[in-house]
């Protein structure tokens, strides 16, 4: 709110803190895929080849603009698994992780899927997609996917790609 002499609310120096548009967190999507039942189920996960630091994920993110989650969430499964899921997604679980510094923190919302893919493992090349040959895009990345029992994925609780595991049964 200004004042008479054209202040602002903060200590109205334009561009000042107090003037600043608030940051908003990253909207991201992920997606437990599942297949088996009781004790043989299982997850699917991927590693990033070239990249070991990169960890253990789930196929996950960013929501485009004019996307919905679901939209995302089956283009990042077909990006980096290069699985195309026909069968409903069904949301379980937020996790948000806040802000720090100049990042301006993640809010993910997580779906679980069902795929009767027999595959134990394959190997799978990041190919086009939006954002193709722009920084930052996946394009080229090799990634190693494979299923690994559902109780390791809940027991890995820490580990944000895995923090609503705990909600699939």
């Amino acid at each position: 709110m200004h004042d008479a002499a054209g202040g602002g609310a903060g200590d109205g120096a334009p561009g000042s803190a107090a003037d600043a548009a608030p940051t908003r967190p990253r909207i991201r999507a992920a997606t437990y895929v599942l297949r088996g039942r009781g004790a043989g189920r299982e997850v699917l996960v991927f590693d990033h080849v070239h990249h070991p630091d990169a960890g253990t994920q789930v196929p996950g993110g960013g929501v485009d603009a004019g996307e919905t989650l679901d939209d995302a969430a089956r283009r990042e499964i077909l990006e980096e698994t290069g699985l195309v899921l026909a069968g409903p997604l069904a949301a379980v679980g937020v996790a948000h992780l806040p802000a720090d510094g100049a990042d301006p923190g993640t809010v993910t919302v997580f779906f679980a899927a069902e795929t009767d893919d027999p595959r134990p493992s394959w190997d799978h090349t990041v190919t086009g997609g939006p954002g193709a040959g722009e920084p930052g895009s996946d394009t080229g990345l090799l990634f190693r996917c494979y299923f690994v029992p559902l109780s390791r994925a809940v027991g890995a609780r820490d580990d944000h790609h895995f923090s609503c595991a705990y909600l699939l049964r």
